[in-house]
């Protein structure tokens, strides 16, 4: 699994912003995986939520850039 991240430009800083992260997992194969990061980062006292949704790609990544999430976190499979 490979973890990767794109910084929104929001007016917001992390800590005072409603919508820190969002997950979106690239296949449905990696469900699992974003469930488990959003816990993770959830007991570390970010707000997060997983985009688990059917919808495309890139439809979930607009939906967050229009949402204004301060970081995108995509989850898919990265061969070495």
């Amino acid at each position: 699994m490979y973890l990767y991240y794109s910084s929104q430009a929001n007016f917001r800083p992390l800590w005072l912003s409603p919508r820190q992260v969002i997950i979106i997992p690239v296949a449905h194969a990696f469900d699992g995986y974003a469930k488990e990061v959003a816990e993770r980062l959830h007991k570390e006292n970010f707000y997060v939520e997983a985009n688990l949704s059917s919808e495309t790609l890139p439809k979930k990544i607009l939906e967050a850039q229009v949402s204004q999430w301060n970081y995108i976190l995509g989850i898919h499979f990265f061969q070495v």
